[in-house]
């Protein structure tokens, strides 16, 4: 059984290895090699945010219970177009194990945090080569207008099937608006139980999240 433990940070010590004996909300560690290139290749990449990998991450997770985290990261549609979100690809190692299916969540912005109602949410089962989620939105895939919006990738897998990071970018780079994270079970005694600033929920602040965002643009 995991023990958990309030900021407990485990050491990141390969791009395959993790020394964890108890439940955490983030990893730390040297720069690991991501792929983020696994995804559909005949899709356009619309929005890529993977620069300055800081070798560590924050949970989100639906872990079960007041344990459970969700992250997000905003962007952004620019003027005179439109685009129709075929893949997320999320980057971040999954330790010990799997994630039976990865919810994929995307928001309209209100006042520099995510909505509470999505716009778009999905269970969706994840491909990728270890380093990164893959997520396959469908053919027909998430259309947007231009606007500012938030996208939140969650784990779905509790503590026996291991964890997830959502790999964070140095300390520092911030892409549009910061990360938000949320424990609406406060069950890490953050009382971050609602979106706040993800810097100000950890102990070790981070920059944003790494992800790619792939489809078509009209």
């Amino acid at each position: 059984m995991f023990k958990k433990s309030v900021f407990t940070f485990a050491l990141l010590l390969s791009s395959t290895a993790y020394a964890a004996t108890t439940i955490t909300i983030q990893h730390t560690g040297a720069a690991h090699r991501v792929s983020h290139g696994a995804g559909n290749r005949s899709l356009s990449v619309l929005y890529d945010q993977t620069s300055n990998d800081s070798g560590g991450g924050t949970s989100s997770q639906a872990l079960g219970g007041t344990s459970s985290t969700q992250a997000a990261d905003d962007f952004t549609v620019p003027a005179g177009t439109h685009w129709i979100i075929q893949e997320v690809d999320a980057l971040g190692p999954f330790f010990n194990g799997v994630a039976p299916s990865v919810q994929v969540s995307i928001y309209k912005d209100k006042d520099h945090k995510p909505k509470k109602t999505p716009l778009y949410t999905a269970a969706i089962v994840p491909g990728g080569d270890g380093s990164e989620f893959v997520l396959s939105l469908g053919g027909k895939g998430v259309k947007l207008k231009p606007g500012h919006y938030w996208l939140s990738v969650v784990a779905n897998a509790s503590a026996g099937d291991g964890e997830w990071f959502w790999e964070n970018q140095t300390t520092g780079t911030t892409e549009g608006d910061p990360a938000v994270w949320q424990n609406p079970g406060n069950g890490w005694n953050t009382g971050c139980t609602s979106w706040t600033v993800e810097s100000q929920c950890t102990t070790t602040p981070l920059g944003d999240h790494m992800f790619v965002l792939r489809g078509t643009a009209k």
